[in-house]
């Protein structure tokens, strides 16, 4: 009985809801407007639960992370930017004019253009140090400071592009306009741009610091500057020497700057005449004299080699510190600390010298 009686009521209730969004408002269905009203609302609630989130987690990070400055990209975008969204979207299950959608959509676009610039900005004035760890001296700053121009005009070159593309403009013409420019550009500036991209490579490898000491085949000594087409040497007699970047990119680098510690190996000789006893009691003399350095770490002492007119030692032991001046200055107290050894146990070093054994003979 219930179901007899409410039934038809239902449908009829749905056919006439039916009916009335099947009608026409400002050449739109009630449907459509229906459609638009409730994205409208569900786009905003997310929204504005997303964004509440992103906040509370932005307070939470203590320490600078990736996260964390994505998650501040995404808190301070403008408020216009949401609304364009907002608006945009329910938009589209309108039927709007043609000048009028047009005119909808460059502006949204010209929106998500600025938001994506503005985006390319913030990475490469925030992510970009704190990865690379940007230089202090003035040439590195400028080689920072072009990178980020290129990239800003890269940036804006694709979001203008792709703007073009969404409104219909045919830009294969000037993509092939571009592309002839730019090879003309690459030839005549060829030796510079090679400097150009082998700075960039420097300022993302990072195979050296400044004041790093390093070599470069024929050529050493600390880093003092690096700039876009150049790198600035000072050798250990001042002399400054400039060497191309891309001559570095291309060249063995040696950086003796992050060596993490310094091992040295020297030998030292004795003659013939000493003992067999006292010989075997000189790598215990050489380990006690390098073991009263705190500084040094004793590795190893052997006879290595005969040599024509002395028997050698092969010596080797570490540094903690592997700053250069401090490891001569180091060697050089062991050194004399060997010899007052030596001469108290009455060793005597080889050095160069030629016997002559004369024997007579005897006539008949």
């Amino acid at each position: 009985m219930f179901f007899r009686f409410y039934i038809p009521i239902i449908m009829e209730m749905f056919s006439a809801w039916g009916s009335f969004l099947e009608q026409s408002f400002l050449a739109n269905t009630y449907l459509q407007w229906w459609s638009a009203v409730v994205s409208f609302v569900i786009l905003s609630v997310f929204v504005a639960i997303v964004r509440m989130l992103c906040k509370r987690l932005a307070r939470k990070q203590s320490q600078w992370s990736l996260a964390s400055d994505l998650l501040k990209i995404f808190v301070d975008l403008p408020w216009y930017f949401w609304w364009s969204i907002l608006l945009y979207i329910p938009l589209q299950f309108l039927s709007l004019h043609n000048i009028l959608a047009t005119a909808i959509t460059v502006i949204f676009l010209i929106i998500l253009a600025l938001q994506v610039i503005h985006i390319a900005n913030f990475v490469l004035v925030s992510f970009i140090p704190h990865h690379l760890h940007t230089w202090d001296d003035k040439g590195t700053q400028t080689t920072n400071n072009v990178l980020q121009l290129f990239i800003k005009i890269f940036v804006r070159i694709i979001v203008v592009l792709l703007v073009l593309m969404n409104l219909g403009v045919e830009i294969t013409p000037l993509l092939a306009w571009l592309g002839i420019g730019w090879i003309a550009i690459a030839f005549a500036l060829q030796n510079i741009l090679a400097d150009l991209f082998a700075s960039v490579s420097l300022f993302i490898e990072r195979p050296f610091d400044v004041w790093d000491f390093v070599s470069f085949g024929e050529y050493s000594g600390s880093v003092t500057k690096i700039t876009l087409k150049s790198t600035y040497l000072t050798d250990i007699s001042w002399k400054k020497i400039v060497i191309p970047n891309q001559d570095v990119t291309s060249s063995r680098l040696e950086n003796i700057g992050r060596m993490e510690f310094r091992r040295k190996r020297f030998t030292i000789g004795v003659i013939y005449e000493t003992p067999p006893s006292l010989l075997k009691k000189i790598p215990w003399i050489i380990e006690e004299v390098i073991s009263r350095h705190k500084d040094a770490t004793f590795e190893r002492v052997y006879l290595a080699d005969l040599n024509a007119y002395s028997m050698d030692f092969l010596i080797s032991y570490k540094l903690e510190k592997p700053d250069y001046q401090f490891s001569l200055q180091i060697h050089d107290n062991i050194v004399y600390d060997i010899v007052d050894a030596f001469a108290k146990h009455k060793i005597e070093f080889a050095y160069p010298t030629q016997m002559i054994h004369t024997q007579s003979i005897e006539k008949k």
